[in-house]
């Protein structure tokens, strides 16, 4: 979300580049955090957890994402979240980290539901508009994602949904 917001503070290109980063997002389903904890939070939780255990170094950790099927599975207290740990590149950071399927703090939601929503927020900043709006979220589809407008927006459902989440937890953040 902040990246968006600063995407738009930055202008029409800052925020094609934001679009043209979020390709790695891909196009599948996934798990959208929008719990309490940050991701500096979450890190330092689930790295806490791995020392505690002698799980931290590369090669303990390898052996025990192999022994359960090349992933693992932590949950952190604070809030119950569960984090799913993969064996990423070994470039000093090998540890590949998502949240895990329905965890508690997560919506389960399509890869472009995503960039639409970041998108929207992004458009909406820049304009002064309710990323809410549907002429919002159509012309970030239509300018940023090569993607069909949508006829409505439904707050309850999907994308309004999404987007009413990340509202949320953007006056949340501003709140803090």
């Amino acid at each position: 979300m902040a990246r968006a917001l600063d995407a738009a503070a930055d202008g029409e290109n800052a925020i094609r580049r934001l679009a043209d980063e979020m390709v790695v997002i891909g196009t599948r389903l996934m798990d959208w955090y929008h719990g309490p904890l940050s991701p500096d939070a979450i890190g330092a939780r689930v790295l806490a957890q791995l020392a505690d255990a002698d799980r931290l170094a590369v090669e303990p950790f390898r052996v025990w994402v192999d022994a359960n099927a090349g992933y693992a599975l932590v949950t952190l207290t604070d809030d119950g979240s569960r984090w799913t740990l993969r064996l990423g590149p070994e470039d000093g950071r090998y540890i590949h980290l998502h949240p895990a399927r329905y965890s508690p703090g997560t919506t389960r939601v399509q890869a472009n539901t995503l960039k639409t929503a970041l998108l929207s927020f992004a458009v909406a900043k820049q304009t002064e508009r309710d990323p809410a709006d549907v002429a919002v979220v159509n012309e970030a589809r239509a300018r940023y994602l090569a993607l069909p407008p949508i006829p409505s927006l439904d707050v309850g459902t999907g994308l309004g949904e999404l987007i009413g989440l990340m509202k949320n937890d953007f006056a949340a953040d501003a709140r803090r």
